[in-house]
């Protein structure tokens, strides 16, 4: 089975739908897009959905149904989307994300850690949390200076910079050295960039009573990373392993950083 077989049902069913395909932190995510009166398009994405179907009888009617479900559900945002234009609503919400190094066309910025770049987004919550990636012609149509976004984004992400121990968490089924720090944001959502926070870094270096005033990084995830206190205990590659294992076993695909730890130093 294929999207076009689920696109051809959605539309004798009187959809405007067509396929759609993205590119989330390098990673390609095919779906479904929805063309509705009110400009806003949703698109429900379809790989997973169509893998775990595509074995059952009626399956493509069954797959509409669900898409049309989830559509149903979010064709009207509880979010005034004109807000986007908003030149004061933008520089209020904007922030910088970290991904992997990829060639889409963003607003991008220098990243001292190698495989991985910065990119300029706005974050808001609506049902959920919700963000967009932003393009230099975006900045220009909302009028804000490069020079201003970058200033602000950064100023909005380190203001909400979070910091705590793994041990908080009580992961029962994952070995979790009271040493290892989670940094992230407030909402936990892209949060992986709290680590270019130097202040906080540095903070975080005199509370450790860290001699060495080195860390161990490693990149969990876009929404955070781990800092564990520089020692001997510890050899890089061990913990570029780990972090390929949690990768391959924990994280999506689109969610993934670099297949690597790194050391910093402050």
């Amino acid at each position: 089975m294929k999207r076009e077989d689920v696109v051809k049902e959605l539309k004798r069913r009187g959809y405007r739908a067509e396929k759609y395909e993205a590119v989330k932190n390098g990673v390609a995510c095919k779906g479904i897009l929805f063309r509705c009166e009110n400009g806003v398009s949703p698109v429900v994405y379809t790989d997973e959905m169509i893998k775990k179907e595509e074995q059952g009888e009626n399956c493509v009617a069954h797959i509409a149904n669900l898409i049309v479900g989830i559509y149903e559900t979010f064709k009207e945002p509880d979010f005034d989307v004109n807000f986007l234009l908003d030149r004061e609503f933008v520089l209020s919400h904007m922030r910088v994300g970290m991904q992997k190094t990829s060639e889409q066309h963003l607003e991008k910025g220098y990243c001292k850690f190698s495989e991985m770049e910065t990119y300029l987004c706005v974050i808001w919550k609506a049902s959920g949390q919700c963000s967009t990636k932003l393009t230099p012609e975006y900045l220009k149509r909302v009028g804000i200076s490069q020079t201003e976004a970058w200033e602000i984004g950064y100023k909005n992400t380190f203001e909400d910079t979070k910091i705590f121990s793994m041990a908080s968490l009580e992961l029962e089924d994952f070995g979790v050295d009271p040493r290892m720090y989670i940094f992230t944001n407030e909402s936990g959502y892209l949060g992986a960039s709290a680590i270019l926070n130097s202040r906080a870094l540095k903070e975080f270096d005199k509370k450790s009573g860290n001699e060495t005033h080195k860390f161990f990084m490693l990149p969990s995830s876009i929404h955070e990373v781990i800092v564990i206190p520089y020692d001997d205990e510890y050899e890089l590659e061990e913990l570029s392993q780990l972090v390929r294992e949690v990768n391959k076993t924990r994280v999506r695909p689109e969610e993934q950083l670099a297949d690597r730890a790194y050391i910093i130093e402050v």
